[in-house]
């Protein structure tokens, strides 16, 4: 499930007017790709190729499996990291909604799993003019992830650029 696709402009400023309201350390990633998507249908059109091929779904992900999946994993200390992770990201969503009621209005709360898995799964640890962030880098996310690394990635302050090196 992703964010619906055929609101109004409208909508999307309001998820500009979360983010800044919302500055809570704990889903800043997840705000960060609601950003990218407000910003696509607020006027910023390059970043609308890269939000559209986001999957739609993501049913690979533990959090988004069946109760008849879980069954699969009874007696294994994943099932209470998925649990304690589930948990933790509805507390995360309905905290922001305490700040930002609007953002109910915005997206569900699988909406935004969605949204925060689509980041956490595609972020880049960098450090930016000393600061430790992550960042959303399109594209570099779809590279092949080789074990070990063959890459470094990395955020070059004279050039101002996310740069990878092989």
């Amino acid at each position: 499930m992703g964010i619906n696709h055929s609101s109004n402009r409208e909508y999307y400023c309001t998820i500009i007017y979360l983010i800044h309201v919302c500055r809570l350390q704990m889903c800043e990633i997840c705000m960060q790709l609601v950003g990218v998507h407000c910003l696509t249908f607020c006027g910023v059109a390059c970043f609308f190729s890269y939000y559209d091929i986001l999957p739609k779904t993501l049913r690979n992900i533990p959090i988004f499996w069946t109760d008849d999946e879980f069954k699969y994993l009874e007696g294994s200390y994943l099932l209470t990291q998925i649990n304690d992770r589930i948990d933790a990201i509805t507390e995360d969503y309905y905290s922001i909604c305490q700040v930002a009621p609007q953002l109910q209005e915005i997206a569900s709360l699988e909406e935004f799993k969605w949204a925060r898995m689509c980041v956490c799964s595609r972020n880049f640890g960098l450090q930016i003019d000393g600061h430790r962030t992550s960042a959303l880098v399109p594209h570099a996310d779809m590279l092949n992830h080789h074990r070990p690394r063959e890459t470094k990635w990395s955020f070059d302050d004279e050039l101002q650029a996310f740069t990878i090196t092989t």
